[in-house]
């Protein structure tokens, strides 16, 4: 079973989507230290392992946000290879249509102020760690195929949400904190 996709299910700001974060790379098994500069810190290759898939998410997440402010198909992005465009080409594609510059740096601060914008919405309409949760099932052992046996531990599962929760900057129980929504500008 692929955690990181289990988390990108649970923590979805549309419901279970699947396409929110989309971590298609991950069932890759691309090498350690292509994973570690692609995601900017460690994430385990293997699919079924909960290491760094907090982070895997959080920038896919981030990531798509800004394909989807810029209309660009997620096929021609990360979705499909790590060599594909991401923020500096973006930063680059913007100028060349709009001749405004803004910084791949920058693109990747607009997706953060996206993902908990959206996340502060939902805050105050009472979603918080309890509601960042799978159905059952996937609780239970695979019973066929590559991830046959594997199942979420609940515990791993944790691991995952609090890695995922730190690098948003959100607190434990899945809400922007104050410093976080400043740095961010957006308002309280």
């Amino acid at each position: 079973m692929t955690k990181s996709f289990a988390l990108g299910m649970a923590t979805a700001s549309r419901g279970a989507c699947h396409m929110r974060s989309r971590p298609s790379l991950d069932i890759l098994r691309l090498p350690a230290p292509l994973l570690e500069k692609l995601y900017g810190g460690e994430v385990d290759p293997d699919f079924t392992s909960y290491d760094g898939k907090g982070r895997m998410i959080w920038w896919h997440e981030l990531l798509n946000a800004v394909c989807d402010s810029l209309g660009v198909c997620r096929f021609m992005t990360v979705f499909s290879s790590p060599h594909a465009p991401q923020y500096k080409e973006f930063s680059d594609l913007i100028y060349l249509s709009s001749g405004r510059r803004i910084s791949g740096e920058d693109l990747k601060t607009v997706g953060e102020r996206i993902c908990t914008l959206e996340r502060r919405m939902l805050a105050l309409w009472g979603m918080d760690r309890e509601k960042d949760s799978l159905p059952f099932r996937y609780f239970e052992p695979v019973p066929e195929g590559p991830a046959k046996g594997h199942k979420i531990d609940p515990a791993g599962f944790n691991k995952m949400l609090d890695e995922y929760y730190e690098l948003h900057g959100w607190d434990e129980n899945g809400r922007p904190t104050e410093e976080g929504l400043k740095r961010l500008e957006i308002p309280l």
